[in-house]
């Protein structure tokens, strides 16, 4: 999706690879890092369709605070970014495991999708909105899970 020559290209690529330890000889430390965080990328965000599932809601309750708040935006930015995130979670998984000598045509496919190679541009729009989802899921997901003392009192 970054044009070639566009200067984050050079670190989106080691980043998404090996967490960029090719430097440090851990590239294969690395690369399973990458491997483990978007399998269970793939099983937290089935898990979390099944939970909506269940309640079916779409909205953010401001008035119920901030942390009720926070929760409906965990949820409503999952389910909304669900599609395209499962997608991108699902080829990268894909790509780790394809090779390009054993399947060329379908790591292409695979690599395409992921990349949103070759489609339009509102589509690729679309897929930088959408892997901001990763971003508010973890933000929101951790701070859902953090209850230090003073906070919980609520």
């Amino acid at each position: 999706m970054l044009a070639p020559g566009f200067p984050l290209r050079k670190y989106a690529g080691p980043l998404h690879q090996s967490l960029a330890l090719k430097k440090l000889g851990l590239e294969q430390v690395g690369w399973w890092l990458v491997v483990t965080a978007t399998v269970l990328a793939v099983v937290l965000e089935l898990g979390g369709l099944v939970l909506w599932w269940k309640r079916k809601s779409l909205r953010v309750r401001i008035k119920r605070g901030w942390r009720q708040a926070l929760i409906d935006a965990h949820h409503l930015a999952g389910i909304i970014g669900f599609p395209i995130m499962f997608l991108l979670s699902l080829t990268g998984v894909g790509m780790a495991f394809l090779t390009r000598r054993a399947h060329p045509e379908l790591r292409n496919v695979v690599f395409n999708l992921h990349t949103a190679k070759d489609l339009p541009l509102p589509l690729k729009l679309l897929f930088a909105v959408a892997t901001t989802g990763f971003l508010v899921q973890g933000v929101t997901g951790l701070v859902m899970w953090w209850k230090p003392s003073s906070l919980s009192r609520e």
